[in-house]
């Protein structure tokens, strides 16, 4: 078993777009949080390889 260090963030949106984003979500079987999750992790790859390949 292992343990994972989360951390809980807020944001703000507008109300429409985060029900838009809900219904994406539920549309692909899963929660709006996975889906974020999901997101963060394509961001900050892309950005760790595009600084990578900067240098």
């Amino acid at each position: 078993m292992y343990t994972i260090l989360v951390k809980r963030i807020t944001f703000r949106a507008d109300e429409k777009m985060i029900e838009q984003a809900h219904k994406a979500a539920a549309d692909q079987n899963i929660t709006l949080n996975t889906a974020f999750r999901e997101w963060l992790i394509t961001y900050t790859t892309q950005k760790s390889t595009a600084s990578s390949s900067a240098l």
